[in-house]
């Protein structure tokens, strides 16, 4: 379970040093939305058991893509978005409902695309 928690933190270290540095002014929503994905993740975690894997699973990546798109949203925000409220109320609205896409879109499939039959995509 060690070994588990600690790729948790390295994990979350990542995110933590991007989201946490923001000026919390210029984007609080992506802030108090990424304190509600940790909390899920832990919730999630202590909660696994065999009878609700795959479910959870699902869960995790659907966290994860919601994760990978604000970062990466984050990174081009003031060119794209502009600073401030607007840019954070979009970078929040797109990882909200592109996040279910994300992981074929990181495969270089779209949506309409006959999708490989793998146990990643079933969470799609």
């Amino acid at each position: 379970m060690i070994r588990e928690e600690n790729l948790l933190n390295e994990y979350f270290n990542y995110f933590d040093q991007i989201i946490l540095s923001l000026d919390v002014n210029e984007y609080p929503l992506i802030q108090e939305r990424y304190k509600i994905i940790k909390n899920e993740y832990n919730q999630l975690l202590e909660e696994v058991c065999p009878t609700n894997f795959l479910n959870t699973m699902g869960t995790i990546l659907n966290l994860d893509a919601q994760l990978q798109i604000m970062v990466s949203l984050l990174s081009y925000s003031h060119c794209q978005f502009g600073s401030g409220q607007s840019g954070d109320n979009e970078i929040l609205r797109c990882s909200l409902s592109d996040y279910k896409s994300y992981y074929l879109e990181s495969f270089g499939y779209r949506i309409n695309d006959k999708i490989p039959h793998t146990i990643l995509h079933f969470f799609s």
